[in-house]
């Protein structure tokens, strides 16, 4: 076919030449009633010159192309190439979001402080509550009385704070530790009852009475707790699930660039994702690799990029953009999860200790100044953990994956 339209355009010069020459040999004493024949003959010349040109136009639109075919090829390569190198910057990314969610340090600082109402001998609101329930006893129990049931007060008093502050009741108790310390107490002075003549049951009512806005207290915030831990630990199933996904793109993308047999790939799936992107696939490692590959379809000086078209190491599914993009929007799902439960405790907390102002327990002003100590702790942790998961990023590089930007 190239052939034929080489030699197309000579032909047909060669035609348009002599139909020229034959133009210019007519005699001339040529009539007038051969002037129509001669116009036709110039009409069909003007039609053959164009035909030549459009040829000639089309014979060099076939060269140009296939000039530009070896470049063409080339540009595909490297094009799949960037997508590989593209995926692998987007799993960084996405593995240091998924980790900075499981490990946030100042989320743990936060929850630790807030944790430390429920201590029993955290005064943070204006009030110890060992000290509170001795107050109580000493007015619905013992009365001015120095003993009860033949035992000092004294001594008495030292198993009843032993029960509010002892760490053993704690662990014992699990969620509501110091709402059973509570209830131990109570459960002490009816036992003293039975044997005691001066504690009467109505003195046993009288202190639990007295006690139900601490039992109040505590239990509130003790559930607040118990909500957030349940909702964080949904959040982090997830999340654990997620990085799972993220463990099996990768191997599968690395089985894809490696010849087989060069890998062990029993060992590389017990590795952690962090190490396996480490050492098998990041932006350098896809770069690096390709390069080496490339130099095995040398043929002389030059690559052959054909031959690398047909290798499946250059190969990149196009399903797993649409995995990507569903690694993505979990993150972000997740991460608007545990900023909701945060939120959502936050909440709770200041229900609980403006419920507890409202009845008397505490200092009104040392609850007020702790409420808003906790919102400004929050706001640093929401800052500082937005800014550690860096989702945006995620999208970013997501955004080049799509775009092979």
């Amino acid at each position: 076919m190239h052939r034929i339209f080489l030699f197309c355009p000579f032909l047909l010069s060669f035609i348009l030449l002599s139909a020229r020459m034959s133009a210019q040999t007519q005699p001339a004493d040529t009539t007038k009633r051969q002037a129509p024949a001669s116009a036709g003959f110039a009409d069909k010349l003007s039609t053959l010159e164009a035909t030549i040109k459009s040829l000639e136009a089309k014979l060099a639109t076939l060269e140009t192309t296939k000039g530009n075919q070896p470049d063409a090829l080339k540009l595909e390569v490297e094009g799949r190439i960037k997508k590989i190198t593209n995926f692998a910057d987007f799993l960084q990314s996405a593995n240091t979001s998924v980790n900075a969610m499981l490990l946030s340090s100042n989320l743990s600082a936060y929850l630790n402080d807030v944790s430390s109402l429920n201590n029993p001998n955290n005064q943070d609101l204006g009030f110890s509550l060992a000290d509170q329930v001795e107050k109580m006893m000493d007015k619905t129990v013992f009365k001015g009385r120095g003993k009860i049931a033949g035992q000092e007060k004294s001594r008495f008093m030292s198993f009843v704070k032993n029960i509010i502050n002892s760490p053993i009741t704690t662990a014992i108790a699990g969620v509501f530790p110091v709402v059973t310390s509570i209830t131990s107490v109570t459960n002490l002075v009816a036992g003293v009852a039975l044997g005691d003549k001066d504690v009467t049951v109505a003195d046993v009512a009288n202190l639990s009475t007295d006690l139900k806005i601490y039992v109040e207290h505590y239990e509130g915030l003790a559930t607040a707790s118990y909500e957030f831990n349940v909702a964080n630990i949904t959040t982090k199933a997830k999340l654990e699930q997620l990085q799972n996904q993220l463990h099996n793109i990768a191997l599968d993308r690395i089985k894809g660039m490696y010849e087989e047999g060069k890998i062990d790939e029993s060992a590389l799936a017990a590795k952690k994702l962090s190490d396996i992107l480490d050492q098998y696939f990041n932006a350098t490692k896809v770069e690096d690799l390709s390069k080496m590959l490339l130099d095995g379809f040398k043929e002389g000086d030059k690559i052959n990029y054909s031959k690398a078209l047909a290798d499946k190491r250059f190969l990149f599914p196009e399903f797993e953009i649409a995995r990507a993009s569903s690694v993505a929007d979990h993150l972000d799902a997740h991460a608007s999860e545990i900023l909701l439960a945060l939120g959502n405790y936050q909440q709770n907390l200041e229900a609980v200790l403006n419920k507890s102002k409202s009845a008397g327990i505490g200092d009104a002003s040392k609850i007020d100044a702790r409420i808003q100590q906790m919102r400004k702790n929050l706001e640093g942790v929401v800052k500082s953990f937005e800014n550690a998961v860096h989702t945006k990023d995620v999208h970013n590089k997501f955004r080049r994956l799509a775009n092979n930007a």
